[in-house]
């Protein structure tokens, strides 16, 4: 038998207001008066039944399965995700030991059996949503989510047991709870801080705004731009030298020097250097701009940063060295909650092609802003110039990039580090000029580029 229980957190309020002007006579004097509706927060669970039980019996009939409807409805408009778990995150049935003084269980399948209870591994039990096959039941599962408001959201839980005569009788039951929790209500605009920043999933392309990053008090432009993502459009300016913690950077907790605290500080600013793939490197200008023009002679624009920088040291979860050709460095210089963007033979599924450069957001960009990428690597296309390069929303600028103490190519070049490694001394950049694209090029990570952070939860 299983018990099925409710249980519901939602933790969000509604105020809406409406102001009316009232007018008395010809007076000129005015008043006001705030009429007010409070419309209270709610997210309900429907369950069909409060116990799934299946009544076995070796002689007559070893499996069975029943179904148990699960409904939700919540007026956040944000949305909600619902979970199935257990106490102490068990997984067998438990039989009740008043009857012989023992316990006895029946154990969650090992792996998936078939799409039938007969098919199940004797004395085991399942579940399976909706369609397919039975699985093994694992304690938080998320079973439902959706990011707007929904009327009688449903699913169908099917579950399944089958025993033999080696199966002791009695009744063998498991509590599952079933939580809602509504989602965190979103925002409309872009604007406030880069680190808490939630837009709406519905957010219109084209929507652009200002962002502020806690770290250094520093506000960048920001858009929703063709390729559906939000990106920074205006270049990272983070000081060589911050030391960067997980609260508010992109960084792992406990990474790389203290235990329980992340963090990882940037070299300090030089213009030297930028000569060796395995140090990092820094160089602020203090020409902070969105101006073409201020990039186009030496000293160069904003900020130049090598790979190993940008990526907060180029190392996994583990701590090793991401040095194969389209491994992702999962870490960033990126305030929390937004990354650097992804290039190259980079993991990304939803990508067209399995070649190598139809990969990762820079190909997206470049695709949804006209560049026909279908056929080689490097087209000469004057379209990203045109459509988003320098003075168009996106503002990509042609900052050139530093190697070996100096800058080249400012004002004819725009060179933007990826997560993407092409190799153990190289990564994959972004770059582009006024008659030419390239959303997947590899060259030596000790290459002082520009970086534009992309958000990560879209």
């Amino acid at each position: 038998m299983l018990k099925v229980v409710r249980n519901l957190i939602c933790c969000v309020c509604l105020l809406f207001v409406l102001s009316i002007l009232v007018f008395s006579g010809s007076s000129a004097n005015a008043d006001t008066v705030d009429y007010i509706v409070n419309v209270a927060p709610s997210l309900n669970i429907t369950l069909s039944t409060d116990n799934v039980v299946l009544d076995l019996n070796p002689n007559t009939k070893t499996s069975d399965s029943k179904d148990l409807n699960i409904k939700v409805s919540t007026n956040n408009m944000t949305g909600y995700q619902l979970t199935m778990s257990s106490t102490g995150n068990a997984t067998d049935l438990v039989r009740d030991n008043t009857v012989d003084g023992k316990n006895a269980t029946i154990p969650t399948l090992s792996a998936e059996a078939g799409s039938t209870a007969a098919s199940l591994t004797d004395n085991t039990w399942g579940y399976k949503k909706d369609s397919g096959n039975f699985i093994p039941y694992v304690s938080g599962v998320k079973l439902l989510e959706n990011n707007v408001a929904t009327n009688e959201d449903e699913t169908t839980l099917s579950f399944a047991s089958k025993i033999d005569w080696n199966q002791s009788a009695g009744s063998y039951a498991l509590s599952l709870v079933f939580t809602g929790m509504v989602n965190p209500l979103c925002d409309t605009t872009i604007s406030g801080v880069m680190q808490t920043f939630n837009p709406c999933p519905d957010m219109a392309i084209g929507t652009s705004g200002t962002l502020t990053d806690t770290r250094d008090g520093k506000t960048y432009t920001a858009a929703k731009l063709a390729d559906g993502q939000i990106w920074m459009t205006s270049n990272l300016n983070l000081a060589g030298g911050t030391k960067l913690y997980s609260e508010t950077s992109n960084v792992p907790a406990g990474y790389p020097e203290s235990a329980g605290v992340g963090y990882y500080t940037l070299p300090a600013s030089s213009a030297t250097g930028f000569s060796d793939s395995t140090v990092a490197y820094v160089y602020n200008t203090g020409n902070e701009t969105t101006n073409q023009a201020d990039c186009n002679t030496s000293p160069g624009c904003n900020s130049y940063y090598s790979w190993l920088a940008a990526t907060a040291g180029g190392k996994d979860a583990s701590g090793t060295a991401v040095t194969g050709n389209g491994e992702d460095a999962p870490y960033s210089i990126c305030p929390k909650g937004w990354r650097l963007p992804k290039s190259g033979n980079s993991s990304d599924t939803s990508a067209t092609s399995t070649t190598g450069y139809k990969k990762g957001d820079f190909y997206k960009l470049a695709t949804a802003y006209g560049v026909n990428l279908e056929s080689q690597n490097s087209v000469s296309s004057a379209n990203f110039y045109n459509n988003a390069g320098p003075g168009t929303l996106p503002n990509f600028l042609l900052a050139g990039y530093y190697s070996s103490n100096r800058l080249y190519s400012g004002g004819t070049g725009g060179f933007y580090w990826s997560s993407s490694s092409y190799s153990s001394g190289s990564a994959y950049y972004f770059n582009f000029g006024s008659s030419r694209v390239n959303s997947a090029n590899g060259n030596s990570r000790y290459f002082g580029s520009s970086v534009r952070c992309v958000f990560a939860g879209v």
